[in-house]
């Protein structure tokens, strides 16, 4: 029986839809050398987690004036990935002693600082702290205009993005001195 391995599904995953389905057949595992990996039902092969995470932020990428419902989506698949992470960590309290011996001696790694970008170990502490609960958060220039019917500030060198609470604030803030000039 021939199976497609995860990699090559991957390839062709280009909508939060169809990212969220594929997260949804997958569970984690700890290799014997204390590598974090997902598996997939109906799919053979492995890949980190780390790599499922930086594909989530591509596919946001590739589609970034998602629309509200798009938003939605992506923020269940950031909360299975977060799943996958915190299955790992479950995960090697089951594996022997030399694969949890090598886990922490990874994880020992990673609490240097965040190494280069390119480091097999600088992801999962990256994601934790900015991209899981922030990056679906954040409305760009189009989707600010979409969404709320006005364009953000007006300051680009200051502001990428901007938070759905910062517009609100900034458009309650516009609307009194408009008032109080009237």
């Amino acid at each position: 029986v021939f199976m497609i391995s995860i990699n090559d599904k991957l390839k062709y995953i280009l909508t939060f839809q169809d990212l969220d389905d594929f997260v949804k057949t997958c569970y984690s595992d700890v290799t014997f050398m204390g590598s974090r990996v997902v598996k997939s039902h109906g799919y053979s092969g492995t890949i980190k987690i780390d790599d499922l995470a930086k594909y989530f932020l591509h596919v946001v990428e590739i589609n970034k004036d998602y629309n509200e419902t798009q938003r939605e989506i992506g923020k269940k698949t950031v909360r299975q990935i977060d799943r996958l992470y915190t299955g790992s960590e479950k995960e090697r309290l089951s594996k022997n002693l030399f694969t949890r011996i090598m886990c922490v001696f990874r994880d020992w790694i990673e609490s240097f600082g965040t190494p280069p970008a390119n480091s097999k170990h600088s992801f999962r502490r990256t994601w934790k702290n900015q991209y899981a609960n922030n990056i679906l958060n954040r409305y760009s220039r189009v989707q600010c205009r979409t969404v709320f019917g006005r364009s953000p500030p007006s300051n680009p060198d200051v502001y990428k993005t901007w938070s759905k609470e910062s517009l609100l604030n900034h458009f309650i803030d516009e609307n009194t001195k408009l008032k109080a000039a009237n």
